[in-house]
This record gives C-alpha cells, sequence and structure tokens, in this order.
C-alpha cells in the first residue's frame, strides 16, 4: 500500500508580496477605471445622451468584466504572475499607461473648457422636427422680447414663433443674453463658466462686417437707425455735475458716444458703458436729470418709452427717422455659429416667407401686436428681402 498522496500547494503569499502583485496590475487597472470615468462624464455632458449612453455602457461593461478578471489574477494566482509582468514588460509602456490614464482623468475634471462637438450644417438636423432649440433672446424689451404671465412676448418672440410653426422643431428654451454672451456665444469664450451655447439668437441684433466674421446670420427680418438721442423730457440744466450718456459695449453706438461727447466743446459728457441695452434704456428715461443722452436703434426706444426723443446733435424732436439708405440702416439679423451656410440661408428663406406672409403669423401682424400700439411706426423698417449673400 502507498501512502497518502502530497499535492504541492503553491505558497501562501505574505502581504509585501500581495502588495507587489497589485502594483504588477496596474498596468491595466489605472487606464481601465480612468477610460471609465471618462466615459461616464462623457454620457452626463453630451447633448445626445440617450444615443451614446448605450455605446458607452457596453464599453463600460466590458471594462467591468476585465477588471473583474484581474481581480481574480490576484486572488487565485496569488500575483506571481503579475509580478513578472512588472518585468516583463518595459518601463516605457508603464509610463504611457500612466501618463493616458493621467490625461483621461484631467479631461474629465477640466471638461467644461472643451468646446462642445458641432451639429451638422444641415437645416433638416439643426432644426429637425421636435428637436428642443435654446433660443438667445434679450427678454427685457418692450415691444421685442419681454417676460408675461405665459412666457415672452413681442417681435422678436413672433419670429420665434414663425420659425417653430415652420420648421416643427420641438420646445424652446429661451435664454436672456446680455451684449458680450451675445456677441461671444459660439467662440468658446464662455465656455469656462461652464454655459451651454444656444442654437440661434434672436435678438435685435444687427448685420455688420466684424459678426459676420465671427458667426453666421440670416437676414434682415427689420431695418431701423441707431444715433445719438436725448430725452427731451428732462431739463437740460443739471444741478452740478456733467451730463451722462449710456451705450452699449461691443456696439457701434458706443464708438459714436465717445466721439459725439469727445466733440462737446463743454467737455461735459460722461460715457457710461454697459454689457446690458435694458438698463441703458432705463437710465435714459427714468434715471436722473444728468443721464440725458443714450446711442442705441429709434425702435427699441419708441417702443421702451412713448416720451419725446430729441436728436443728440440737432436738438430737434422726432417722431419717426426719415429712411436712410439701405447701407446706414440697422439690419436685424439671426445670429448662428459660423460656417453653417446652408443653415444660414434655410433662415434667410423663411425670413422672406415671414415677410411676405399676410397671415396671423407673419411680419405686419407682428408687427401690430407688438410695436404699434407702442408708438412705433412701420414705414421703412420692414425688409424687402433677407439677403443671401450674408450666408457666405
Amino acid at each position: 500500500m502507498t501512502g497518502p498522496q502530497m499535492v504541492d500547494t503553491p505558497p501562501v503569499e505574505n502581504i509585501g508580496s500581495f502588495g507587489r502583485s497589485v502594483r504588477g496590475e496596474l498596468l491595466w487597472i489605472v487606464p481601465a477605471g480612468a477610460l471609465s470615468i471618462f466615459l461616464g462624464r462623457v454620457v452626463l455632458a453630451s447633448p445626445i445622451t440617450e444615443k451614446l449612453a448605450p455605446v458607452i455602457g457596453l464599453v463600460l461593461g466590458v471594462l467591468a468584466i476585465v477588471v473583474a478578471l484581474l481581480i481574480y489574477r490576484l486572488q487565485v494566482l496569488g500575483g506571481r504572475r503579475a509580478r513578472d509582468l512588472v518585468s516583463a514588460v518595459p518601463l516605457p509602456w508603464h509610463l504611457l499607461s500612466y501618463a493616458l490614464s493621467a490625461v483621461l482623468l484631467v479631461v474629465t475634471v477640466f471638461w467644461p473648457i472643451i468646446p462642445p462637438s458641432k451639429p451638422k450644417d444641415d437645416p433638416a438636423a439643426y432644426l429637425a422636427k421636435d428637436r428642443p432649440l435654446r433660443i438667445g433672446i434679450n427678454g427685457k424689451l418692450p415691444g421685442w422680447s419681454d417676460e408675461a404671465l405665459d412666457g415672452y412676448v413681442g417681435f422678436d418672440v413672433s419670429l420665434v414663433n414663425f420659425l417653430k410653426k415652420k420648421y416643427g422643431f420641438g420646445d424652446v428654451e429661451y435664454v436672456l443674453l446680455n451684449q458680450y454672451e451675445r456677441l461671444h456665444q459660439w467662440d468658446g469664450k464662455l465656455a469656462a463658466s461652464g454655459a451651454k451655447p444656444v442654437d440661434l439668437v434672436i435678438s435685435t441684433l444687427s448685420i455688420n462686417d466684424d459678426r459676420l466674421a465671427d458667426f453666421d446670420m440670416a437676414g434682415p427680418y427689420y431695418l431701423d437707425v441707431s444715433t445719438i438721442w436725448r430725452n427731451g423730457d428732462k431739463e437740460e440744466r443739471r444741478v452740478s455735475g456733467p451730463y451722462h450718456g449710456c451705450a452699449v459695449n461691443g456696439t457701434t453706438g458706443l464708438r459714436e458716444m465717445d466721439e459725439f461727447a469727445g466733440a462737446r466743446k463743454s467737455n461735459d459728457l460722461v460715457v457710461d458703458k454697459d454689457d446690458e441695452l435694458a438698463t441703458c434704456v432705463d437710465r435714459f428715461f427714468h434715471g436722473g436729470t444728468e443721464h440725458q443722452f443714450i446711442s442705441s436703434d429709434w425702435s427699441i426706444l419708441r417702443a421702451y418709452s412713448s416720451g419725446t426723443l430729441r436728436d443728440g446733435n440737432s436738438g430737434e424732436e422726432t417722431f419717426d427717422p426719415d429712411e436712410p439708405s439701405f447701407e446706414a440702416t440697422e439690419k436685424y439679423g439671426i445670429a448662428i455659429p459660423n460656417n453653417y451656410p446652408n443653415v444660414c440661408r434655410s433662415l434667410s428663406e423663411a425670413i422672406n416667407e415671414f415677410l411676405d406672409s399676410t397671415g396671423e403669423d407673419g411680419w405686419q401682424e407682428a408687427y401690430y401686436r407688438n410695436l404699434q400700439n407702442l408708438k412705433v411706426e412701420s414705414g421703412w423698417h420692414k425688409p424687402d428681402n433677407a439677403r443671401m449673400e450674408y450666408c457666405g
């Protein structure tokens, strides 16, 4: 008879050996963990989360299996292969693995500063049926976009409603923008604050060459004139100190106001600068006697108040300015991201339909409903048509 057979068993690893085995597996565990965290952040931040989630969920599932197998290796094999891995894999590969993991974690932490992916330059996709849109407006200008009991009303909002009916896009989220935010929606300057760019800006925003270099604009949908205005209802004599004139940062009106102040021989005009047009307008109409001047568009001021407006240079009262040349007008347009010519042309065609429509959603009805009762004369303010050349 033979005695009981002896079965070789692997030696029990001590704690130090187990620690070395864990270090061996870090070559795989660290990048797998970093990639999992990064993909989770992608799902949370993406505007198409519902489309990305199934794909990324599958990737995370595979990673989970890989990590589970690695843990099994640590437990069953006592770390012997893992320790061998440390010496078998060249050092540069270890460094590359950890470096890539660090990059993924840094990108995850600082995600807000990374520009979002751009949707296609395709009207059928950008303005797709049932796709929710974020639209930037002023939100504080009577007659144009102002808060009401059931949302926002005004001429700009009427244009939004026309576009929604035409394209059939989904719910509209109105985003209130100041001047700086209107001009920097798509250049990345607002990303550090976590602000998400809007899809369209419809906010009495004039078309000019500087802006067309930064983003596309469809239009015009309204014509106006901008100059220096004086509040004729305020006494011309002040108690003490200089007069004040207000203009909005980033506008041609600010340059005009600076030139106007510099040309006054008495050097008695201080230029106040603000990012909010509504702040300038309110100060002009309701501020103290010293707030006499403003550089802004006629229709915006007239819709805001029925007070007396005088030409800042001549001092003559103005009821509705004479029609200027087309080149001298302020041409309100719809702003969209740069290099979207197809979307721009489609919106320009929609604006032409808005201008020509005689129905309840057209230009004339929008004027009657929002501006006529505020003493804004329609006259020459309606464009003949949108200009396709603005779309490039």
